[in-house]
Protein backbone atom coordinates (compact mmCIF):
# COMPACT_ATOMS: atom_id res chain seq x y z
CA UNK A 1 0.00 0.00 0.00
CA UNK A 2 1.23 3.49 -0.86
CA UNK A 3 0.20 6.28 1.50
CA UNK A 4 0.97 9.68 0.01
CA UNK A 5 0.89 12.73 2.26
CA UNK A 6 1.75 16.00 0.60
CA UNK A 7 1.38 19.64 1.57
CA UNK A 8 3.19 21.73 -1.04
CA UNK A 9 3.60 25.45 -1.52
CA UNK A 10 1.18 26.89 -4.05
CA UNK A 11 2.68 28.64 -7.07
CA UNK A 12 -0.03 30.99 -8.26
CA UNK A 13 -0.82 31.92 -11.85
CA UNK A 14 -3.94 34.08 -11.85
CA UNK A 15 -6.25 33.82 -14.84
CA UNK A 16 -8.85 36.55 -15.33
CA UNK A 17 -11.24 35.48 -18.08
CA UNK A 18 -13.02 37.87 -20.40
CA UNK A 19 -16.07 39.43 -18.68
CA UNK A 20 -14.45 38.80 -15.31
CA UNK A 21 -17.28 40.69 -13.60
CA UNK A 22 -19.44 37.55 -14.05
CA UNK A 23 -17.00 34.77 -14.96
CA UNK A 24 -15.01 33.39 -12.04
CA UNK A 25 -11.30 34.15 -11.91
CA UNK A 26 -9.10 31.20 -11.07
CA UNK A 27 -5.54 30.14 -10.36
CA UNK A 28 -4.06 27.39 -12.50
CA UNK A 29 -0.64 26.16 -11.44
CA UNK A 30 1.41 23.78 -13.57
CA UNK A 31 4.10 21.91 -11.68
CA UNK A 32 5.05 19.48 -14.45
CA UNK A 33 3.94 20.34 -17.99
CA UNK A 34 5.30 17.07 -19.42
CA UNK A 35 2.65 15.15 -17.45
CA UNK A 36 -0.16 17.64 -17.95
CA UNK A 37 -2.48 16.59 -20.74
CA UNK A 38 -5.67 17.35 -22.59
CA UNK A 39 -8.65 19.38 -21.39
CA UNK A 40 -10.36 19.97 -18.06
CA UNK A 41 -14.18 20.08 -17.75
CA UNK A 42 -15.78 21.71 -14.68
CA UNK A 43 -18.65 23.95 -13.57
CA UNK A 44 -17.95 26.78 -11.14
CA UNK A 45 -20.76 27.81 -8.77
CA UNK A 46 -21.56 28.61 -5.18
CA UNK A 47 -24.44 27.72 -2.87
CA UNK A 48 -23.95 30.71 -0.58
CA UNK A 49 -24.72 34.36 -1.45
CA UNK A 50 -23.46 36.79 -2.54
CA UNK A 51 -23.53 35.25 -6.03
CA UNK A 52 -20.62 37.27 -7.37
CA UNK A 53 -19.88 35.10 -10.39
CA UNK A 54 -22.22 33.30 -12.74
CA UNK A 55 -22.43 29.51 -12.55
CA UNK A 56 -20.26 28.61 -15.52
CA UNK A 57 -19.46 25.53 -17.54
CA UNK A 58 -15.74 25.73 -18.24
CA UNK A 59 -13.24 23.87 -20.41
CA UNK A 60 -9.57 24.63 -19.76
CA UNK A 61 -6.66 23.45 -21.87
CA UNK A 62 -3.50 22.03 -20.35
CA UNK A 63 -1.97 25.51 -20.11
CA UNK A 64 -4.86 26.72 -17.98
CA UNK A 65 -6.44 28.79 -20.75
CA UNK A 66 -10.24 29.00 -20.72
CA UNK A 67 -11.05 27.45 -24.10
CA UNK A 68 -14.86 27.36 -23.77
CA UNK A 69 -17.41 28.67 -21.32
CA UNK A 70 -21.16 28.92 -20.91
CA UNK A 71 -22.81 30.92 -18.14
CA UNK A 72 -26.17 30.26 -16.49
CA UNK A 73 -26.93 33.58 -14.83
CA UNK A 74 -26.05 34.88 -11.39
CA UNK A 75 -26.81 32.59 -8.48
CA UNK A 76 -28.29 29.15 -8.51
CA UNK A 77 -28.46 26.01 -6.41
CA UNK A 78 -26.81 22.67 -7.12
CA UNK A 79 -29.21 22.04 -9.99
CA UNK A 80 -27.98 25.06 -11.96
CA UNK A 81 -25.58 22.90 -13.98
CA UNK A 82 -24.08 19.67 -12.70
CA UNK A 83 -22.63 16.41 -13.98
CA UNK A 84 -20.91 18.22 -16.87
CA UNK A 85 -18.89 15.57 -18.67
CA UNK A 86 -18.10 13.78 -21.90
CA UNK A 87 -19.95 10.52 -22.52
CA UNK A 88 -18.58 7.32 -24.06
CA UNK A 89 -20.27 8.12 -27.40
CA UNK A 90 -18.51 11.49 -27.68
CA UNK A 91 -21.42 13.68 -26.64
CA UNK A 92 -21.27 16.13 -23.73
CA UNK A 93 -24.02 16.09 -21.11
CA UNK A 94 -25.10 18.16 -18.13
CA UNK A 95 -28.06 18.64 -15.79
CA UNK A 96 -30.14 21.79 -15.41
CA UNK A 97 -33.52 22.20 -13.71
CA UNK A 98 -35.23 18.82 -14.07
CA UNK A 99 -33.46 17.48 -17.16
CA UNK A 100 -30.23 16.00 -18.40
CA UNK A 101 -29.19 17.64 -21.68
CA UNK A 102 -26.98 16.12 -24.35
CA UNK A 103 -24.86 18.27 -26.69
CA UNK A 104 -22.97 17.51 -29.88
CA UNK A 105 -19.36 18.46 -30.65
CA UNK A 106 -20.38 22.08 -31.29
CA UNK A 107 -22.02 22.36 -27.84
CA UNK A 108 -25.52 22.59 -29.26
CA UNK A 109 -28.16 20.71 -27.28
CA UNK A 110 -29.48 17.85 -29.39
CA UNK A 111 -31.37 15.74 -26.87
CA UNK A 112 -32.64 15.57 -23.32
CA UNK A 113 -33.69 12.99 -20.76
CA UNK A 114 -35.57 13.02 -17.48
CA UNK A 115 -36.95 10.43 -15.09
CA UNK A 116 -40.04 8.33 -15.82
CA UNK A 117 -43.01 7.12 -13.75
CA UNK A 118 -43.51 10.49 -12.11
CA UNK A 119 -40.15 10.50 -10.32
CA UNK A 120 -37.78 13.49 -10.31
CA UNK A 121 -34.45 13.29 -12.10
CA UNK A 122 -31.56 13.63 -9.66
CA UNK A 123 -28.79 16.09 -10.68
CA UNK A 124 -25.97 13.81 -9.55
CA UNK A 125 -25.56 11.28 -12.36
CA UNK A 126 -26.53 10.21 -15.86
CA UNK A 127 -24.43 7.77 -17.87
CA UNK A 128 -24.73 6.79 -21.51
CA UNK A 129 -23.71 3.13 -21.69
CA UNK A 130 -21.69 1.46 -24.44
CA UNK A 131 -24.87 -0.14 -25.84
CA UNK A 132 -26.52 3.28 -26.19
CA UNK A 133 -28.74 2.88 -23.13
CA UNK A 134 -29.08 5.59 -20.47
CA UNK A 135 -28.60 4.99 -16.74
CA UNK A 136 -29.68 7.78 -14.42
CA UNK A 137 -30.43 8.60 -10.81
CA UNK A 138 -33.88 9.78 -9.82
CA UNK A 139 -35.61 10.37 -6.50
CA UNK A 140 -38.82 9.18 -4.89
CA UNK A 141 -40.49 10.64 -1.81
CA UNK A 142 -42.67 8.56 0.50
CA UNK A 143 -44.52 9.49 3.68
CA UNK A 144 -43.26 7.63 6.78
CA UNK A 145 -43.83 7.73 10.52
CA UNK A 146 -40.39 8.48 12.00
CA UNK A 147 -41.50 9.37 15.51
CA UNK A 148 -39.60 6.44 17.00
CA UNK A 149 -36.28 7.74 15.62
CA UNK A 150 -34.73 10.32 17.95
CA UNK A 151 -32.11 11.29 15.37
CA UNK A 152 -33.14 14.76 14.26
CA UNK A 153 -32.49 18.39 15.09
CA UNK A 154 -29.23 20.18 15.77
CA UNK A 155 -28.14 17.63 18.38
CA UNK A 156 -29.73 14.62 16.62
CA UNK A 157 -31.83 13.80 19.67
CA UNK A 158 -35.30 14.91 18.54
CA UNK A 159 -37.96 12.55 17.16
CA UNK A 160 -38.92 12.48 13.53
CA UNK A 161 -42.34 13.56 12.32
CA UNK A 162 -45.27 11.15 12.26
CA UNK A 163 -45.87 12.35 8.72
CA UNK A 164 -42.32 12.79 7.39
CA UNK A 165 -41.52 13.16 3.69
CA UNK A 166 -38.58 10.83 3.07
CA UNK A 167 -36.62 11.13 -0.18
CA UNK A 168 -34.83 8.02 -1.45
CA UNK A 169 -32.95 7.04 -4.60
CA UNK A 170 -34.34 5.48 -7.75
CA UNK A 171 -32.20 4.05 -10.55
CA UNK A 172 -33.68 3.94 -14.04
CA UNK A 173 -32.34 2.51 -17.29
CA UNK A 174 -33.68 3.59 -20.69
CA UNK A 175 -32.99 2.10 -24.10
CA UNK A 176 -31.86 4.10 -27.16
CA UNK A 177 -35.47 5.16 -27.76
CA UNK A 178 -35.88 6.26 -24.14
CA UNK A 179 -38.15 3.42 -23.18
CA UNK A 180 -37.78 2.51 -19.51
CA UNK A 181 -36.31 -1.00 -19.35
CA UNK A 182 -35.18 -1.33 -15.72
CA UNK A 183 -35.93 0.35 -12.40
CA UNK A 184 -34.65 -0.03 -8.85
CA UNK A 185 -36.02 1.74 -5.74
CA UNK A 186 -34.10 2.25 -2.50
CA UNK A 187 -37.35 2.45 -0.51
CA UNK A 188 -37.99 -1.19 -1.43
CA UNK A 189 -34.49 -2.46 -0.61
CA UNK A 190 -33.14 -0.45 2.35
CA UNK A 191 -34.43 0.11 5.87
CA UNK A 192 -34.74 3.63 7.21
CA UNK A 193 -32.34 2.78 10.05
CA UNK A 194 -29.54 2.22 7.51
CA UNK A 195 -28.97 5.99 7.44
CA UNK A 196 -26.24 7.60 9.54
CA UNK A 197 -28.11 10.00 11.82
CA UNK A 198 -25.26 12.54 11.60
CA UNK A 199 -26.74 13.61 8.25
CA UNK A 200 -30.28 14.14 9.55
CA UNK A 201 -31.67 17.55 10.50
CA UNK A 202 -35.26 18.31 9.56
CA UNK A 203 -37.76 15.87 11.14
CA UNK A 204 -40.35 16.65 8.45
CA UNK A 205 -38.34 16.68 5.20
CA UNK A 206 -35.72 13.97 5.21
CA UNK A 207 -32.96 13.58 2.63
CA UNK A 208 -32.53 9.90 3.39
CA UNK A 209 -30.08 8.15 1.03
CA UNK A 210 -28.63 11.18 -0.80
CA UNK A 211 -27.29 8.82 -3.45
CA UNK A 212 -24.75 10.63 -5.60
CA UNK A 213 -23.06 8.22 -8.06
CA UNK A 214 -23.81 5.31 -10.37
CA UNK A 215 -21.41 3.03 -12.18
CA UNK A 216 -22.00 0.04 -14.42
CA UNK A 217 -19.57 -2.56 -13.12
CA UNK A 218 -17.50 -4.84 -15.35
CA UNK A 219 -19.85 -7.76 -14.71
CA UNK A 220 -22.92 -5.79 -15.79
CA UNK A 221 -24.19 -5.05 -12.29
CA UNK A 222 -24.58 -1.58 -10.77
CA UNK A 223 -22.55 0.25 -8.13
CA UNK A 224 -24.42 2.90 -6.15
CA UNK A 225 -22.90 5.48 -3.79
CA UNK A 226 -25.23 6.72 -1.02
CA UNK A 227 -23.67 9.64 0.84
CA UNK A 228 -25.98 9.59 3.88
CA UNK A 229 -25.39 5.88 4.36
CA UNK A 230 -21.60 6.26 3.95
CA UNK A 231 -22.07 3.23 1.73
CA UNK A 232 -21.29 1.75 -1.66
CA UNK A 233 -23.90 -0.82 -2.68
CA UNK A 234 -23.63 -3.40 -5.46
CA UNK A 235 -26.97 -4.20 -7.08
CA UNK A 236 -27.74 -7.26 -9.17
CA UNK A 237 -28.88 -5.94 -12.53
CA UNK A 238 -30.97 -9.02 -13.29
CA UNK A 239 -32.82 -9.46 -10.00
CA UNK A 240 -32.48 -6.08 -8.26
CA UNK A 241 -31.10 -7.85 -5.19
CA UNK A 242 -28.33 -6.28 -3.11
CA UNK A 243 -25.13 -8.26 -3.75
CA UNK A 244 -23.01 -6.56 -1.08
CA UNK A 245 -22.74 -3.44 1.06
CA UNK A 246 -19.45 -1.69 1.66
CA UNK A 247 -19.13 1.01 4.32
CA UNK A 248 -21.66 2.48 6.72
CA UNK A 249 -23.78 0.68 9.31
CA UNK A 250 -24.37 -2.43 7.18
CA UNK A 251 -20.77 -2.82 6.04
CA UNK A 252 -19.88 -6.39 5.04
CA UNK A 253 -16.22 -5.77 4.21
CA UNK A 254 -13.02 -5.86 6.21
CA UNK A 255 -10.93 -2.73 5.56
CA UNK A 256 -7.36 -3.93 5.12
CA UNK A 257 -4.59 -1.33 5.54
CA UNK A 258 -7.17 1.36 6.25
CA UNK A 259 -8.30 2.23 9.76
CA UNK A 260 -10.34 5.26 8.64
CA UNK A 261 -12.91 3.98 6.16
CA UNK A 262 -14.92 6.67 4.37
CA UNK A 263 -17.82 9.04 5.10
CA UNK A 264 -19.98 11.12 2.78
CA UNK A 265 -18.15 9.63 -0.22
CA UNK A 266 -18.63 10.45 -3.91
CA UNK A 267 -17.93 9.09 -7.40
CA UNK A 268 -17.38 5.34 -7.20
CA UNK A 269 -15.64 4.00 -10.33
CA UNK A 270 -14.15 0.65 -11.42
CA UNK A 271 -10.86 1.43 -13.17
CA UNK A 272 -8.90 -0.45 -15.82
CA UNK A 273 -6.73 -2.44 -13.38
CA UNK A 274 -9.85 -3.91 -11.72
CA UNK A 275 -9.64 -1.75 -8.60
CA UNK A 276 -12.15 0.90 -7.59
CA UNK A 277 -11.60 4.59 -6.91
CA UNK A 278 -13.73 7.01 -4.92
CA UNK A 279 -13.52 10.38 -3.21
CA UNK A 280 -13.78 10.28 0.57
CA UNK A 281 -15.11 13.65 1.73
CA UNK A 282 -14.02 12.60 5.19
CA UNK A 283 -16.12 15.10 7.13
CA UNK A 284 -17.04 12.53 9.76
CA UNK A 285 -14.11 10.15 9.63
CA UNK A 286 -11.77 9.98 12.61
CA UNK A 287 -9.83 12.17 12.11
CA UNK A 288 -11.72 14.24 9.51
CA UNK A 289 -9.70 14.26 6.29
CA UNK A 290 -10.46 14.34 2.56
CA UNK A 291 -8.80 11.59 0.53
CA UNK A 292 -8.54 10.30 -3.00
CA UNK A 293 -8.76 6.50 -2.66
CA UNK A 294 -8.07 3.33 -4.63
CA UNK A 295 -9.09 -0.06 -3.23
CA UNK A 296 -8.76 -3.63 -4.38
CA UNK A 297 -12.03 -5.43 -3.62
CA UNK A 298 -12.18 -9.15 -3.04
CA UNK A 299 -15.90 -9.61 -3.49
CA UNK A 300 -15.83 -13.25 -2.39
CA UNK A 301 -13.99 -12.87 0.92
CA UNK A 302 -15.33 -9.31 1.38
CA UNK A 303 -11.94 -7.67 1.91
CA UNK A 304 -11.28 -4.08 0.77
CA UNK A 305 -7.53 -3.46 0.58
CA UNK A 306 -6.34 0.12 0.37
CA UNK A 307 -3.89 0.29 -2.54
CA UNK A 308 -3.35 4.03 -2.88
CA UNK A 309 -4.48 7.24 -1.26
CA UNK A 310 -3.72 10.92 -1.69
CA UNK A 311 -4.05 13.43 1.13
CA UNK A 312 -3.49 17.05 0.19
CA UNK A 313 -3.54 18.24 3.79
CA UNK A 314 -4.34 16.10 6.86
CA UNK A 315 -6.33 19.01 8.28
CA UNK A 316 -8.63 19.37 5.26
CA UNK A 317 -11.99 17.69 4.73
CA UNK A 318 -14.77 18.30 2.19
CA UNK A 319 -18.32 19.17 3.20
CA UNK A 320 -19.90 18.21 -0.16
CA UNK A 321 -19.31 17.03 -3.74
CA UNK A 322 -15.99 15.93 -5.26
CA UNK A 323 -14.63 13.14 -7.45
CA UNK A 324 -11.57 11.04 -8.24
CA UNK A 325 -10.56 10.22 -11.81
CA UNK A 326 -7.74 7.87 -12.80
CA UNK A 327 -6.28 9.30 -16.02
CA UNK A 328 -5.03 7.46 -19.09
CA UNK A 329 -1.40 8.12 -18.14
CA UNK A 330 -1.98 6.60 -14.67
CA UNK A 331 -2.01 9.97 -12.92
CA UNK A 332 -5.03 10.91 -10.79
CA UNK A 333 -7.32 13.93 -10.63
CA UNK A 334 -8.77 14.64 -7.18
CA UNK A 335 -11.55 17.24 -7.00
CA UNK A 336 -12.42 18.44 -3.50
CA UNK A 337 -15.87 20.00 -3.85
CA UNK A 338 -16.64 22.46 -1.05
CA UNK A 339 -13.67 23.01 1.24
CA UNK A 340 -12.46 25.82 3.50
CA UNK A 341 -11.14 29.08 2.06
CA UNK A 342 -7.71 28.93 0.50
CA UNK A 343 -7.98 25.26 -0.41
CA UNK A 344 -7.61 23.87 -3.94
CA UNK A 345 -10.54 23.06 -6.21
CA UNK A 346 -8.72 20.10 -7.74
CA UNK A 347 -5.24 18.69 -8.13
CA UNK A 348 -3.67 16.23 -10.54
CA UNK A 349 -0.99 14.06 -9.01
CA UNK A 350 1.44 11.33 -10.07
CA UNK A 351 1.30 7.86 -8.52
CA UNK A 352 3.96 8.98 -6.03
CA UNK A 353 1.78 11.93 -4.99
CA UNK A 354 3.82 14.74 -6.54
CA UNK A 355 1.63 17.45 -8.00
CA UNK A 356 1.27 18.06 -11.73
CA UNK A 357 -1.51 20.67 -11.72
CA UNK A 358 -3.43 22.56 -9.08
CA UNK A 359 -6.52 24.64 -9.80
CA UNK A 360 -8.24 27.08 -7.42
CA UNK A 361 -11.57 28.86 -7.84
CA UNK A 362 -12.54 31.86 -5.69
CA UNK A 363 -13.27 31.12 -2.04
CA UNK A 364 -16.79 29.78 -1.63
CA UNK A 365 -16.91 28.46 -5.21
CA UNK A 366 -16.51 24.84 -6.22
CA UNK A 367 -17.27 22.34 -8.93
CA UNK A 368 -19.44 19.29 -8.35
CA UNK A 369 -17.09 17.20 -10.46
CA UNK A 370 -14.00 17.89 -12.56
CA UNK A 371 -12.77 15.71 -15.41
CA UNK A 372 -9.66 15.57 -17.57
CA UNK A 373 -9.73 14.14 -21.09
CA UNK A 374 -6.37 13.47 -22.73
CA UNK A 375 -7.92 13.91 -26.16
CA UNK A 376 -11.30 14.92 -27.53
CA UNK A 377 -13.10 12.70 -30.07
CA UNK A 378 -13.77 15.76 -32.20
CA UNK A 379 -11.98 18.98 -33.02
CA UNK A 380 -12.83 22.22 -31.29
CA UNK A 381 -13.67 24.72 -34.04
CA UNK A 382 -11.77 27.68 -32.65
CA UNK A 383 -11.59 31.04 -34.45
CA UNK A 384 -8.27 32.12 -35.94
CA UNK A 385 -6.56 35.46 -35.38
CA UNK A 386 -4.75 37.22 -38.24
CA UNK A 387 -2.26 40.03 -37.79
CA UNK A 388 -2.07 42.75 -40.44
CA UNK A 389 -0.82 46.31 -40.90
CA UNK A 390 -2.30 49.44 -42.39
CA UNK A 391 0.34 52.11 -42.65
CA UNK A 392 2.19 52.15 -39.37
CA UNK A 393 -0.66 50.54 -37.43
CA UNK A 394 -0.99 46.83 -36.65
CA UNK A 395 -4.28 45.01 -36.12
CA UNK A 396 -5.51 41.63 -34.92
CA UNK A 397 -8.59 40.37 -36.74
CA UNK A 398 -10.71 37.34 -35.86
CA UNK A 399 -12.51 35.16 -38.38
CA UNK A 400 -15.78 36.52 -39.72
CA UNK A 401 -19.15 34.83 -39.43
CA UNK A 402 -19.78 35.28 -35.71
CA UNK A 403 -22.37 37.46 -34.01
CA UNK A 404 -20.18 38.43 -31.06
CA UNK A 405 -16.51 39.05 -30.32
CA UNK A 406 -15.08 39.34 -26.82
CA UNK A 407 -11.35 40.14 -26.75
CA UNK A 408 -9.03 39.72 -23.81
CA UNK A 409 -8.63 43.52 -23.93
CA UNK A 410 -12.37 44.02 -23.40
CA UNK A 411 -13.01 45.06 -27.02
CA UNK A 412 -16.10 43.66 -28.74
CA UNK A 413 -15.20 44.34 -32.38
CA UNK A 414 -13.93 41.87 -34.97
CA UNK A 415 -10.58 43.70 -35.23
CA UNK A 416 -8.50 45.48 -32.59
CA UNK A 417 -5.62 47.94 -32.88
CA UNK A 418 -2.36 46.76 -31.32
CA UNK A 419 -0.79 49.30 -29.01
CA UNK A 420 1.40 47.17 -26.74
CA UNK A 421 2.97 43.79 -26.25
CA UNK A 422 1.00 41.13 -24.43
CA UNK A 423 -1.15 38.04 -24.70
CA UNK A 424 -4.23 38.31 -26.91
CA UNK A 425 -7.20 36.06 -27.60
CA UNK A 426 -10.85 36.43 -28.54
CA UNK A 427 -14.06 34.58 -27.64
CA UNK A 428 -16.80 34.12 -30.20
CA UNK A 429 -20.28 32.65 -29.90
CA UNK A 430 -20.22 28.86 -30.15
CA UNK A 431 -23.16 26.58 -29.43
CA UNK A 432 -24.75 27.81 -26.24
CA UNK A 433 -21.57 29.50 -25.05
CA UNK A 434 -18.30 31.02 -26.22
CA UNK A 435 -15.09 29.50 -27.58
CA UNK A 436 -11.62 31.03 -27.54
CA UNK A 437 -9.11 31.50 -30.30
CA UNK A 438 -5.59 30.20 -29.72
CA UNK A 439 -3.48 32.57 -27.65
CA UNK A 440 -1.52 35.11 -29.71
CA UNK A 441 1.57 36.38 -27.91
CA UNK A 442 3.29 39.61 -28.96
CA UNK A 443 6.72 40.36 -27.55
CA UNK A 444 7.95 43.07 -29.91
CA UNK A 445 5.83 45.91 -31.29
CA UNK A 446 8.38 46.56 -34.05
CA UNK A 447 7.16 43.43 -35.83
CA UNK A 448 4.08 42.04 -34.05
CA UNK A 449 2.81 40.11 -37.08
CA UNK A 450 5.84 37.83 -37.24
CA UNK A 451 5.13 34.61 -35.34
CA UNK A 452 4.98 35.36 -31.65
CA UNK A 453 6.10 38.92 -32.36
CA UNK A 454 9.90 38.54 -32.34
CA UNK A 455 11.82 40.08 -35.22
CA UNK A 456 13.31 37.74 -37.82
CA UNK A 457 16.56 38.76 -39.49
CA UNK A 458 17.57 38.84 -43.11
CA UNK A 459 19.72 36.09 -44.55
CA UNK A 460 22.80 38.29 -44.37
CA UNK A 461 22.22 39.00 -40.69
CA UNK A 462 21.57 35.35 -39.98
CA UNK A 463 24.94 34.50 -41.51
CA UNK A 464 26.66 36.97 -39.19
CA UNK A 465 24.99 35.80 -35.98
CA UNK A 466 24.40 32.29 -34.65
CA UNK A 467 22.64 30.61 -31.73
CA UNK A 468 23.53 27.07 -30.70
CA UNK A 469 20.43 25.96 -28.74
CA UNK A 470 17.61 24.62 -30.91
CA UNK A 471 14.27 23.00 -30.12
CA UNK A 472 13.74 20.46 -28.72
CA UNK A 473 17.15 19.90 -27.08
CA UNK A 474 15.67 19.12 -23.65
CA UNK A 475 17.77 20.23 -20.70
CA UNK A 476 17.80 19.97 -16.94
CA UNK A 477 18.58 21.93 -14.86
CA UNK A 478 20.77 24.33 -16.90
CA UNK A 479 21.92 24.85 -20.45
CA UNK A 480 24.70 26.72 -22.29
CA UNK A 481 23.49 29.06 -25.02
CA UNK A 482 26.36 29.92 -27.37
CA UNK A 483 26.28 32.90 -29.72
CA UNK A 484 28.60 34.69 -32.11
CA UNK A 485 28.60 38.49 -32.13
CA UNK A 486 30.26 40.45 -34.96
CA UNK A 487 30.07 43.80 -33.13
CA UNK A 488 31.07 44.82 -29.64
CA UNK A 489 28.30 45.88 -27.27
CA UNK A 490 25.75 44.79 -24.73
CA UNK A 491 23.94 41.47 -25.25
CA UNK A 492 20.67 40.67 -23.52
CA UNK A 493 18.90 37.31 -23.27
CA UNK A 494 15.27 37.21 -22.11
CA UNK A 495 13.35 34.01 -21.38
CA UNK A 496 9.56 33.69 -21.79
CA UNK A 497 7.18 30.87 -21.07
CA UNK A 498 4.76 29.48 -23.66
CA UNK A 499 2.18 32.18 -22.83
CA UNK A 500 4.69 34.99 -23.32
CA UNK A 501 5.32 35.79 -19.65
CA UNK A 502 8.80 37.12 -18.88
CA UNK A 503 10.65 34.61 -16.71
CA UNK A 504 14.33 35.72 -16.70
CA UNK A 505 16.61 38.44 -18.06
CA UNK A 506 20.37 37.94 -18.45
CA UNK A 507 22.83 40.68 -19.44
CA UNK A 508 26.35 40.31 -20.84
CA UNK A 509 28.64 43.16 -21.93
CA UNK A 510 31.18 42.44 -24.67
CA UNK A 511 34.05 44.74 -25.65
CA UNK A 512 34.90 42.82 -28.79
CA UNK A 513 33.34 40.53 -31.35
CA UNK A 514 33.63 36.76 -31.05
CA UNK A 515 31.86 33.71 -29.61
CA UNK A 516 30.31 33.93 -26.16
CA UNK A 517 27.82 32.07 -24.06
CA UNK A 518 25.05 32.45 -21.52
CA UNK A 519 24.65 29.85 -18.78
CA UNK A 520 20.88 29.59 -18.25
CA UNK A 521 19.91 28.19 -14.84
CA UNK A 522 16.39 26.74 -14.99
CA UNK A 523 16.35 24.96 -11.64
CA UNK A 524 13.56 27.24 -10.44
CA UNK A 525 11.33 26.69 -13.50
CA UNK A 526 8.72 24.05 -14.21
CA UNK A 527 9.12 21.62 -17.08
CA UNK A 528 7.76 22.94 -20.35
CA UNK A 529 8.34 24.83 -23.57
CA UNK A 530 10.13 28.20 -23.36
CA UNK A 531 11.21 30.88 -25.83
CA UNK A 532 14.42 32.80 -25.43
CA UNK A 533 15.21 36.03 -27.23
CA UNK A 534 18.74 37.26 -27.88
CA UNK A 535 19.28 40.96 -28.48
CA UNK A 536 22.65 42.35 -29.58
CA UNK A 537 23.69 45.45 -31.56
CA UNK A 538 21.56 45.54 -34.73
CA UNK A 539 20.21 42.07 -34.02
CA UNK A 540 17.22 40.36 -32.43
CA UNK A 541 16.24 36.71 -32.81
CA UNK A 542 14.65 33.92 -30.87
CA UNK A 543 14.54 30.16 -30.49
CA UNK A 544 12.42 27.60 -28.72
CA UNK A 545 13.62 25.02 -26.21
CA UNK A 546 12.21 22.31 -23.98
CA UNK A 547 12.90 22.01 -20.26
CA UNK A 548 12.41 18.53 -18.79
CA UNK A 549 12.83 17.75 -15.11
Amino acid sequence: MKILLFSLTLIIITILPVNSQTLPPYNFTIYDSTENQGYYFLVSFTLIPPYTYAPTQMILDNKGHLVYYRGFGIGGPLGTSTDYKMQVNGTVSFYVGTMFYIMDSTFIVKDSLTAANGFSADPHEMIILSNGHYLLLASESRTLDLSSYYWFGQNHNQPGSTNATVKGAVIQEFDQNKNLVWEWKSHDKFQFSDVDSIWLNSPENVDWTHSNALHMDNDGNVLLSSRHFNEITKINKSTGAIMWRWGGKRNQFTFANDTIGFTGQHHIRRISNGNVTLFDNGQYTDPPVARGLEYSLNESSKVATLIWQYIYDPGMYSSAMGDVQRLTNNNTLVNYGFVDSGRPTFVVVKPNGSKIVEMKLPDGYATYRAFNYSTLPWQLKRPNIRCSSIGNNYYLTADSGYTSYKWSTGAVTQSILLTQTGIYYVYVNYGGGYISSPVYTILNMNSPCNGIGIISQSNSEANQYSLSQNYPNPFNPSTRILFTIPEAGNVKLTLYDALGRLMKTLLNEHKSRGMYEFELDASDLSSGVYFYKLEAPNYSNSKKMLLIK
